[in-house]
Formats: C-alpha cells, structure tokens, sequence
C-alpha cells in the first residue's frame, strides 16, 4: 500500500516505511498488553502450556537461528532504504538476490523452485501493473476535467477546521474499509484527497501511515474484512463466524484508539523518517 501510495503522491517510499515503524511498534505492544492482561484474568481463554511440554532455555536459544537469514534479509533491504543506498527497486533486487543466497545456504534452492518464484513475480507484477493502468487513467481525467483543482478549492475554502475534514476523511475510510479491498480504496480516494491534505498543510506522510493504519482496520471489520475469513478457515469447526466477529471488537477499539493517538501526535510517525531523511 504504501509504495502505490508514494507512487500516486510523489512520496518518497524510504519516509512512507519509516514513518510507519513506530506505529507499527506502538500497535504490537497495545496488542500484547491486551492479550496479557485478558489472559491474565480470565486464564481459560489462553492457557498455559504444560510443565512437561515447555521448551527449556537451551531450546528456545537454538530455535532463534532459523530468524537469522530472514532477519539479515529484511535488515538488508528496508536498511537499503532507510539510509538512502539504494531505491525501492534496487533494494527489491537486493532482497531478490539475498533470498536467493538464503535458499542456497539451507540447500534449498533448484531449477523448480526459480522457476514457480519468477512465474509467481510476474503474476504479481501483471497486476499491479494493470491495477497502475486503471489509476493513471482515472487520474489524468479526474485532473484533466479540472476536478481536482475544483474539489480542492470548495474544501480548502470552507469555514471548517483543517481537523474535521481530516477526521471525515479518516471515517470514509473506516466505511469504505468495510466492503472494499484496500488497494481499490488508495486508488478511488487518493487523487481527491491528497491535493486536498496538501491544500491543507497536513504532511502527506503522516497522512499515508493514518491510511495505513485505518486500512489494517478494514483487515478485520465486517462484513468484508479479509483477515476475519482466514481465521475461520483455520479455527476449530464449533467457531462460528459469529464469534469471529464479536472477538475483533476490542482489537477494532484499540486501532480506533492508536488511529486517535497518531493523528493528534503527528510527530510519533513523522520523527524517524524526519531524523533519517
């Protein structure tokens, strides 16, 4: 998402990916806190494993190893990035290659499997490119009929605070997020409302990781979201889609509260990409 977004403003996609580590990191540890204070006082809902069955110390060290080429890998490219090495592209061919190497050293690597991996790339990279197609054509009418400048001007012009259309922006993404994919939501909305958070003063990175968060939402708000589906696909038979829906609320809360936290302290998202840009 963020790199179609940077594709479509103008961003740099180095200060998308950074702005959204700490976000990233504040997200995660809200979800811990939850599931741990939730499994704390009500233990039936996440119970321990058996003494005879934990892994001792020893064991746990030597599991690690099978994170080392993944957490080089990853190092590697968005470190690429971050520090301005290379572009978004040249570290995709520096993650490429290094992915390659990783195979070879677990001996992994064969005709077959270069073969499925290049056939899968270009599948992926047919669609977007496709889907790139649809939103250049769909932008350069928008702009070409003058729509962007008309939009632009009514909503700046209006004695409204900066905030309200922003949060309204937010909630038809919320909306939107519900019945549609995320992709068709950045290309639908972004040629109306970045110009419009440009026209405002609002910083467009700050403004990509909001969308981002908001669209890890969509992942899990019905009746669409995508991420609610695989976990009933993977959850025990009496699970009831029901009770997938009503088990996301608190999570949905706490986006909807850290959603609330990054938009009135623009600086958690903006700081890295400020001090590494």
């Amino acid at each position: 998402m963020m790199i179609m977004y940077a594709f479509l403003s103008g961003e740099s996609v180095g200060r998308l990916f950074a702005g959204g580590v700490i976000p990233g990191f504040i997200l995660a540890v809200c979800y811990m806190v939850y599931i741990g204070l939730r499994c704390y006082f009500q233990p039936e809902l996440g119970p321990g494993i058996p003494e005879e069955e934990r892994a001792s110390l020893r064991e746990k060290v030597t599991s690690l190893k099978g994170l080392i080429l993944p957490g080089i890998l990853i190092i590697a490219v968005l470190g690429c990035i971050f520090f301005g090495l290379t572009s978004p592209t040249e570290a995709a061919a520096v993650g490429a290659l290094g992915a390659i190497v990783a195979a070879a050293t677990r001996k992994k690597i064969s005709w077959k499997m270069l073969k499925d991996s290049a056939l899968k790339t270009l599948n992926v990279s047919s669609f977007t490119a496709f889907i790139i197609i649809g939103a250049v054509v769909f932008s350069t009418v928008y702009t070409g009929l003058g729509a962007t400048q008309m939009i632009k001007s009514t909503i700046v012009g209006l004695d409204v605070s900066p905030w309200v259309v922003l949060i309204i922006m937010q909630l038809s993404f919320i909306i939107l997020g519900m019945f549609l994919d995320d992709l068709a939501i950045l290309f639908l909305c972004m040629p109306i409302y970045i110009p419009v958070i440009k026209g405002l003063g609002f910083d467009p990175v700050w403004f990509a990781v909001l969308y981002v968060v908001n669209m890890q939402m969509a992942y899990i708000t019905p009746p669409y979201g995508i991420n609610l589906f695989y976990m009933k696909a993977v959850a025990p038979p009496d699970v009831s889609m029901g009770d997938i829906y009503r088990s996301v609320l608190p999570f949905v809360f706490i986006q909807i509260v850290c959603l609330g936290l990054f938009m009135m302290f623009p600086q958690i998202i903006l700081w890295l990409p400020n001090m590494l840009f």
